[in-house]
């Protein structure tokens, strides 16, 4: 009953933003590829409504949350895999993340080979950038990390184009 209770809080909260049109500033994070090579970069979207933000960015899986997490991150928009971002992602993950997180298995935190169909890209990435303010105050990583024996996970410091590959390899390895 009490993984309910802050789920049903969030869904209320969420409903009350929407329908009073609350404002917020967003960080939107376009992905562009020119002549083969990927331009990523932040714009500056103004001001719009949590309702307008709703309706952007990816196709959710019917598993996939809405929950954008904590962080610089507000929209992300995926088109075709970018097999250069795959590689430095992987790269990366296998430097900053394979000691606690393998593809299959739970280690010291939960398998990820499927994460993009459980969470929105933007949760993924704002976990990779902001570790330390999602563990405090996220609900869902406050849950996981109950789950892995209240273990912290290591900020990976990463900057926003290395967390970006990071989601581009997730995507590519899920099944």
């Amino acid at each position: 009953m009490k993984a309910i209770i802050p789920g049903m809080i969030i869904i209320a909260m969420t409903i009350m933003i929407i329908e009073s049109g609350f404002v917020s500033n967003n960080i939107h994070v376009r992905d562009t590829t020119v002549n083969g090579k990927s331009d990523l970069s932040n714009t500056y979207s103004g001001k719009s409504t949590a309702q307008d933000t709703t309706k952007k960015g990816v196709q959710d899986s019917p598993h996939q949350t809405r929950d954008h997490g904590i962080g610089p991150v507000k929209n992300v928009t995926l088109g075709p895999l970018n097999e250069a971002m795959v590689k430095e992602g992987r790269n990366l993950f296998n430097s900053k993340c394979l000691l606690c997180h393998s593809l299959d298995q739970a280690k010291l935190g939960p398998p990820l080979r499927n994460i993009t169909k459980e969470r929105a890209p933007e949760f993924i990435m704002n976990m990779l950038l902001n570790t330390t303010v999602m563990e405090q105050e996220d609900p869902v990583v406050k849950d996981l990390k109950k789950t892995y024996n209240k273990i912290s996970m290591t900020n990976p410091n990463l900057n926003q184009q290395q967390a970006r590959a990071v989601l581009e390899y997730l995507r590519s390895v899920s099944k």
